[in-house]
C-alpha cells in the first residue's frame, strides 16, 4: 500500500445505502483506502450504527454472504482492504474467502484475530503471503506490548488501533496517550486509528500524537441513514484536509 498519511473509509458490502457512485466521490474527496466490511451476524466489536448497516446488508443478500465477496470488484478504489471477523471467515473457510477476494484487495483484516485467536496468527500470515496480500492487524488499547512488538516484526502494511470499546461509541479514554505508546512500539510500521472518529479536530489531535492515518465508518454510515450523502462526502474531504494540515 502507499506510504504517507492515510484516510481509510469503512463501508459494509451489500448495504443498499452504499452506492458505487458514492464510493467514487469518497475517493475523489481524499479517501486513500477503502475498507469493505463483509457482514456477519456476530459483529463482536461493532457499535450500533455499523450493526444496523450489517443488518441491512444481510437482508439485501438474504443471508448469501459468499455472494457479497464478489461485490468487492464493483468498487472503484486503488487500495481496498477486506474487513471481517476471523471466526466467521474460518467457519466459511479461510481459503474460500481468500480465493474470492485476493484478486481485488490488498489485505484481509480480522479484528478478532489477535484478541480471540492469537494461536492462529501464523496461519493468517501464511495464507496472506500465499495469495500475495499484505499483512494488516487490529489491536485494542489493552493489547500486550510484547504482542505489538511481535506483529511489528512481521512488517505489516499497517496496524489498526481501536481507540474505544466499539465502533462509533465514544468513551472518555486518553486516546492520544494510547496512540503514543503503540506508535513507539511499532517504530516505522504505520499506525492507523479508529472507532468513534467523526471530527477534523480529532484527526488533528491523533496525527499530532503519532497516528499515520485514521479510519472513519460509523459517522459516514450515520449520515447515509439520515439521507445526508452530501454531508458524508464533505466529511471525508474535511478529515483529509485536517490530516494534512
Amino acid at each position: 500500500m502507499s506510504s504517507g498519511r492515510r484516510l481509510i473509509v469503512y463501508v459494509t458490502l451489500g448495504d443498499d445505502l452504499v452506492k458505487p457512485q458514492l464510493i467514487q466521490r469518497f475517493m475523489h474527496s481524499g479517501c486513500d483506502v477503502l475498507e469493505l466490511g463483509l457482514p456477519t451476524p456476530l459483529a463482536k466489536y461493532d457499535g450500533p450504527t455499523i450493526r444496523r448497516s450489517i443488518a441491512r446488508a444481510l437482508r439485501t443478500c438474504d443471508g448469501r454472504v459468499r455472494e457479497l465477496l464478489d461485490m468487492v470488484r464493483q468498487f472503484d478504489a486503488e487500495q481496498k482492504v477486506l474487513f471481517t471477523y476471523f471466526e466467521f471467515a474460518a467457519n466459511m473457510g479461510l481459503r474460500e474467502v481468500y480465493s474470492r477476494a485476493a484478486e481485488h484487495v490488498e489485505s484481509v483484516l480480522f479484528p478478532d484475530l489477535l484478541i480471540d485467536y492469537p494461536e492462529r496468527v501464523d496461519e493468517y500470515v501464511a495464507m496472506s503471503r500465499e495469495y500475495g496480500l499484505e499483512l494488516t492487524f487490529f489491536v485494542p488499547t489493552t493489547v500486550p506490548h510484547r504482542l505489538v512488538t511481535r506483529i511489528a516484526s512481521l512488517d505489516p502494511a499497517f496496524v489498526y488501533l481501536g481507540l474505544m470499546i466499539s465502533t462509533g461509541v465514544h468513551l472518555p479514554v486518553t486516546a492520544e496517550r494510547n496512540i503514543g505508546v503503540i506508535k513507539r512500539l511499532l517504530g516505522q510500521v504505520p499506525l492507523v486509528v479508529g472507532f468513534a472518529v467523526r471530527t477534523p479536530e480529532q484527526v488533528r489531535r491523533y496525527v499530532a500524537a503519532g497516528a499515520d492515518g485514521v479510519v472513519v465508518g460509523s459517522a459516514i454510515l450515520k449520515m447515509l441513514e439520515e439521507g445526508e450523502a452530501e454531508r458524508s462526502v464533505e466529511l471525508v474531504r474535511s478529515l483529509k484536509e485536517a490530516m494534512e494540515s
